[in-house]
C-alpha cells in the first residue's frame, strides 16, 4: 500500500517505518519538536541493513546548503553514514520536475535512519523534501522503505515491501539454500528489461547471490538440489574449468555458474520465462553472413560533435540483421537515420514495402554514445521495422547509475512501439544461435562482483559493465568488446586462458581510449575494427594503446569515421565486401533527438 503523511500529523506504517516530526505544508518539510532542526526519519522494529538512499527535492531547493544522512542505534546518538557518495540530477516524476540525489554508502545496520537539514538552512527552501527512500538488502528488492507526501494533490507513494523471514540468514533468494561454501550477505541487482528502474528496483530486476569457498562438485550438488525442487535444467556448458547451467521453472529463470579461479558459485534469479534456448532460433539460409561497421562522425568532443560512439550491423544469414549499439545523439540527424534505414534494407535485401527484420538489438552498456541512436532510429522507423528481440545486461540503477535518461528513453521506446519484443538478459557462459550465427557471452559486470561486498559493483570504471561477446559465422570468429577496460581485462584473464580468445576480427575497445594489452595479445586478430577516427587514434596518448592490436592486424585496421565497411567470412578469415561513404553532416544539426 502507498503511505504518506498528512498535514500536521505523523502516521505509522506497520512494520517498516514510522515518521517522526510534523508536516508543514507551507514550507514543504517536517520539523522536530523544537522547531529549529529539520529531518525526515525512518524507524524499523529491528536493526536493518542499508546501503544507500534516494532523496527527491522540490526543484526550487537550494543546491548549496548541506544535509546529512544519519543513523542511530538508540535514538539519542546519531552518526553520519560512512563513505557516502552523492550524485544529483534533475528529473521528472509524473508531471512534476524534481531534483534527485542518489546516495550510496558503506553498509550500516541500525533501526533508525534520517535525512537531516542543518538548522537555519530551511529558509532557503532546501528542506523541501518530496520523498526519502532508504535502500539495502531484502529478500526481493533493495528498497527497504519509502515515505512520501501528497504532491500537488497526488500521492507519490510506493508499495510496501515484505521483510525477510529470517533476517540473520544471508540467503535471500526464493530458491533452495546451498549447503556448501560460505553465503555472501548481500544481493546484487541487475536492471530489468523494458521496465524503468531509475526510481527503484522492479519485479524484473535480476537478483544475484554469491557462495564462496566452493568446488565444481559443490556446484553439481547445488544444481541437483535445484532439479529436485522442480527446476528444469537446460544445456550445461563448460568454458575451460568454469561451469554454466540455466534452469527454468515456477515462472523463473535461474542461472547458476561456477568460476574455478575464485571458487565462487553465482546464482541469478529472474522473473522471466525467456532462456538462451527459446531466445535462439534456426532458419534457412537467405544471404551471406557478415559484419558491418556503420560510419559515424568522430569530429571531436565539443558542443555538437563527439569522439566516441559505436554502431555495428551483423548479418546472421537469414535475411535479418542484428544491431549492436546505436551511436551518440551528436552523431545522428534525420539524414543519418534515413541513411541507416536504407543501408540496412540494402544489406538484408529487404524489398520495398516489406518490413526490415531486426532479429536482435544488442546494447553493450548503458552509456549515451551507445544508446541514443538506437532510440532515435526506432522512434522514426517503428512502422517499417520488425524488431523481434532485445538483449542487454546493465547494473540496476541503484547499484551503479549511468546515462539514466538515455537508458530510460530506450526502454520507453521499446514499451511504446515494441511491447511484445522478446528480451534476454545475457549472463556469462550463455550460448545463443541466431540463424547461422553463434553468440557466446564471455563477460558481464556480474563477474566483477566480490563476496566481501556482494551487493556492490566494485570497479572504478562503468565501461567495465560492457557485455563482451564472441561471434562465430561461416567458420570465422569475432570479438565485440564494447567499452571494456583494464579492470575487466584482469577478471577475464584470471578466469580464462588464451585458448578461447583467439579470433579473426576484433572490435577495438572503448574507442581506443584504454589499453587491453593482454587480451589483444590473446586475440591476435588479423583484422581490427576501430569505433573512432584515425586522427583521434593517432594521438601520442592513444596510438600506443592501438599498437597492441595493430601489431597483429595483417589485414589492416578500419576506422568507423571513414566509411561504412562490410566483411564476410571466408576460408581465409574475414574479407572486405562492402564500402560506402559516411551519411550525415559533420556537426549535430539538432534533428536527431
Amino acid at each position: 500500500m502507498p503511505f504518506f503523511a498528512t498535514d500536521g500529523e505523523a502516521d505509522e506504517f506497520g512494520w517498516e517505518s514510522e515518521l517522526s516530526g510534523q508536516w508543514h505544508p507551507e514550507e514543504g518539510l517536517f520539523r522536530n519538536q523544537d522547531g529549529r532542526s529539520t529531518w525526515l526519519q525512518l524507524k524499523f522494529p529491528n536493526p536493518t541493513k542499508a546501503t544507500g538512499a534516494t532523496i527527491y527535492w522540490d526543484p526550487k531547493a537550494s543546491e548549496n546548503n548541506q544535509y546529512f544522512l544519519e543513523y542511530s542505534r538508540d535514538g539519542e546518538k546519531w552518526k553520519q553514514v560512512p563513505g557516502a557518495r552523492y550524485a544529483r540530477e534533475k528529473t521528472t516524476v509524473g508531471k512534476f520536475d524534481m531534483l534527485k540525489d542518489a546516495v550510496r554508502f558503506k553498509p550500516v545496520r541500525a533501526p533508525l535512519y534520517r535525512v537531516r537539514i542543518e538548522a537555519g538552512n530551511d529558509s532557503t527552501g532546501f528542506g523541501r523534501i518530496r520523498e526519502f527512500e532508504l535502500m539495502g538488502d531484502l529478500k526481493q528488492f533493495d528498497t527497504l522503505s519509502s515515505v512520501s507526501r501528497t504532491l500537488k494533490g497526488e500521492i507519490a507513494g510506493r508499495e510496501a515491501l515484505k521483510t525477510v523471514d529470517n533476517p540473520s540468514d544471508p540467503w535471500h533468494l526464493d530458491l533452495p539454500r546451498p549447503e556448501a561454501g560460505v553465503i555472501a550477505d548481500g544481493i546484487y541487482f541487475s536492471a530489468p528489461g523494458l521496465e524503468n528502474d531509475a526510481d527503484g528496483s522492479t519485479d524484473f530486476c535480476s537478483q544475484m547471490q554469491i557462495i564462496s569457498g566452493c568446488s565444481s562438485e559443490d556446484f553439481d550438488n547445488y544444481c541437483k538440489k535445484l532439479i529436485s525442487a522442480g527446476y528444469k535444467p537446460l544445456e550445461k556448458r563448460c568454458l575451460e574449468k568454469n561451469i554454466h547451467l540455466q534452469f527454468q521453472g515456477q515462472g523463473k529463470s535461474v542461472y547458476a555458474y561456477y568460476t574455478d579461479s575464485e571458487g565462487y558459485i553465482r546464482v541469478i534469479c529472474e522473473q522471466t520465462d525467456v532462456t538462451q534456448d527459446n531466445f535462439s532460433y534456426q532458419a534457412s539460409a537467405a544471404g551471406d553472413p557478415g559484419i558491418y561497421q556503420f560510419a559515424l562522425n568522430y569530429a571531436g568532443n565539443t558542443h555538437d560533435t563527439m569522439n566516441c560512439g559505436m554502431l555495428y550491423a551483423l548479418l546472421p544469414g537469414d535475411g535479418s540483421v542484428m544491431m549492436v549499439d546505436g551511436g551518440h545523439i551528436f552523431q545522428t540527424s534525420e539524414e543519418f537515420y534515413k541513411g541507416l534505414y536504407d543501408f540496412l534494407c540494402e544489406i538484408t535485401n529487404t524489398p520495398e514495402g516489406e518490413k526490415l527484420r531486426i532479429s536482435c538489438w544488442f546494447i553493450t552498456h548503458s552509456h549515451s554514445d551507445h544508446l541514443a541512436g538506437a532510440s532515435g532510429f526506432l522512434r522514426r522507423y517503428h512502422d517499417k521495422v520488425d524488431l523481434q528481440r532485445v538483449m542487454f545486461n546493465f547494473p540496476a540503477f541503484a547499484v551503479r547509475p549511468a546515462s539514466t535518461a538515455y537508458a530510460s528513453q530506450f526502454r520507453h521506446t521499446l514499451r511504446t512501439y515494441y511491447p511484445d519484443v522478446v528480451f534476454l538478459k545475457p549472463h556469462t557462459g550463455m550460448h545463443l544461435d541466431l540463424a547461422s550465427m553463434g553468440i557466446d557471452v564471455m563477460y558481464t559486470h556480474e563477474d566483477a562482483v566480490k563476496a566481501e561486498d556482494a551487493a556492490k559493483y566494485p570497479l572504478r570504471d562503468f565501461n567495465c559493465t560492457s557485455t563482451v561477446l564472441k561471434l562465430t559465422m561461416g567458420g570465422c570468429s569475432a570479438i565485440i568488446y564494447g567499452d571494456t577496460n583494464v579492470e575487466a581485462e584482469k577478471i577475464i584473464t584470471r578466469n580464462y586462458t588464451q585458448a578461447l580468445w583467439k579470433s579473426d576480427l576484433v572490435q577495438i575497445a572503448h574507442h581506443c581510449f584504454n589499453y587491453l594489452t593482454t587480451l589483444y595479445g590473446w586475440n591476435q586478430a588479423p583484422l581490427i575494427l576501430v569505433p573512432n577516427s584515425l586522427e583521434n587514434c593517432s594521438t601520442e596518448k592513444n596510438l600506443p594503446k592501438l599498437q597492441d592490436a595493430l601489431q597483429y592486424a595483417t589485414k589492416g585496421a578500419y576506422y568507423e569515421s571513414e566509411c561504412t565497411y562490410g566483411f564476410r567470412p571466408s576460408e581465409d578469415g574475414f574479407v572486405l565486401c562492402y564500402q560506402q561513404p559516411r551519411v550525415g553532416k559533420l556537426g549535430y544539426d539538432g534533428t536527431g533527438n
